[in-house]
């Protein structure tokens, strides 16, 4: 979480950068926000990853090649094992079987959950 709280403040620093740029012309420099649509996932929704492995950024998408499908939403509690991709991995092999991928949710519904999404490439 604090990687992707470091990305979003540094888009933040840059966009602040660019507005203040006396140089910058009549042309507005627009300004696009971009965050997790994390809360509002749901079964057989399809995502896409517009960030990284490292700093994901999981946008809802209609589905197609290049997304994927969320084949299951498991709520367990935030102190799992310390393991938690070995945890995650072995929900989803119960709850969704043929998933490809996993991804953890950085809007958990309350404290002390935590949200692993399964998914399947399309």
């Amino acid at each position: 979480m604090a990687a992707v709280a470091a990305t979003f403040a540094s888009v933040a620093t840059v966009l602040q950068w660019l507005e203040s740029r006396p140089d910058r012309g009549a042309d507005p420099v627009p300004t696009v926000t971009v965050a997790n649509d994390d809360a509002r996932l749901e079964v057989d929704q399809c995502v896409r990853n517009l960030g990284d492995a490292e700093t994901p950024l999981i946008k809802i998408d209609e589905c197609g090649p290049g997304t994927m499908r969320i084949m299951a939403r498991i709520e367990q509690p935030a102190d799992h094992p310390s393991d938690a991709d070995t945890a995650a991995e072995a929900a989803c092999q119960e709850k969704a079987p043929g998933y490809t991928d996993y991804h953890f949710s950085t809007a958990p519904p309350e404290p002390g959950v935590s949200v692993v999404f399964c998914l399947q490439s399309l």
